[in-house]
């Protein structure tokens, strides 16, 4: 539910002005980072329905052709799946190459979409150069904003669980000196 509405938030934030931040040249793929975090930590249906539905949110706030950010987002989605079949999601590493990858998709998506319906290509040094930002950042932030996730996910009276250091037994070789 916590992920439904930030991103809704980060939504209409994101189209109330295309920089709310201040951030200029760095643009981060929030709802990119959530579906990769619903599908980590709850399974691809639920990742699966969140980027359609944030796909659909986006449509009907935008004035562009229907049904293409709910394309562009199932595509995310989908990296993500495929993504996760050759790389282990649950590592540091595993996250950060699957989202640059879904990321890079995004922008790759919306561009040949773009190019296809509209005839526009526009391929400037500079709207590269700030993709490429955005793609990198947003990969190399993954980790940090899924731990925060997991933080503000856990509820006010629940506590972390063992790390698996505090719940391993001693080494068998230092049974046998006793």
């Amino acid at each position: 539910m916590t992920a439904w509405l930030a991103g809704v938030v980060f939504t209409l934030l994101k189209g109330i002005h295309s920089d709310p931040w201040g951030l200029g040249i760095f643009d981060l793929d929030l709802i990119t980072l959530l579906i990769g975090y619903l599908f980590l930590y709850f399974g691809h249906i639920h990742a699966a329905a969140f980027a359609v539905g944030q796909g659909l949110l986006m449509d009907i706030f935008s004035s562009g052709p229907a049904g293409l950010s709910a394309l562009i987002y199932l595509v995310v989605f989908l990296g993500i799946y495929l993504g996760s079949l050759f790389f282990n999601f649950q590592t540091v590493k595993g996250q950060i190459i699957i989202i640059l990858l879904a990321v890079f998709l995004k922008n790759a998506t919306g561009q040949g979409v773009t190019a296809l319906l509209f005839g526009n290509s526009d391929f400037s040094r500079s709207i590269f150069c700030a993709r490429a930002v955005s793609i990198i950042g947003t990969g190399l932030l993954t980790p940090v904003l899924y731990a925060i996730f997991d933080r503000l996910g856990r509820g006010p009276g629940q506590k972390e669980e063992a790390s698996a250091l505090e719940v391993l037994r001693d080494p068998p070789w230092e049974e046998d000196r006793y």
